[in-house]
């Protein structure tokens, strides 16, 4: 994600990351009926 700060002096943007669990991601996608499933069990195979 990014955090976007915007001030007189100009703008910042800094990108942070955030460590997923890959495992309940594909639980959720395989759970799931939405169209991208079949993406979504790919990238969290």
């Amino acid at each position: 994600y990014a955090i976007i700060e915007a001030s007189s002096s100009g703008i910042s943007v800094d990108l942070r990351r955030l460590p997923l669990d890959r495992k309940a991601l594909y639980a959720a996608a395989a759970a799931s009926e939405t169209p991208l499933r079949p993406m979504l069990l790919a990238e969290y195979a």
